[in-house]
């Protein structure tokens, strides 16, 4: 999984947290959702869901969200996080 360390390095550096797991879930040959799961301050775990196209090298939407033991607490996103994980699928 060596390939993946830098994207734990961006959860790190850009949402200040620890990765905890990291889906890609293709949904045709143009479109993939990826889940970022981390933890923050060694207590919340927090998702960050992105529809990336693939064919327009962009990213659709996001959600960034805490789920709690009563509810969902949405978050704001975070723009250069979300810029770095283009970086990370379409640099080349």
């Amino acid at each position: 999984m060596e390939k993946y360390t830098r994207f734990t390095k961006i959860t790190d550096q850009f949402l200040n947290g620890k990765l905890g797991e990291l889906a890609f879930n293709y949904e045709n040959k143009n479109h993939l959702h990826v889940i970022v799961t981390y933890e923050f301050s060694n207590y919340y775990w927090i998702d960050y869901e992105l529809d990336v196209d693939l064919e327009h090298k962009s990213i659709e939407s996001a959600s960034h969200h805490s789920n709690g033991s009563m509810n969902k607490v949405n978050l704001n996103r975070e723009k250069d996080f979300e810029d770095a994980v283009s970086n990370f699928f379409f640099a080349s």
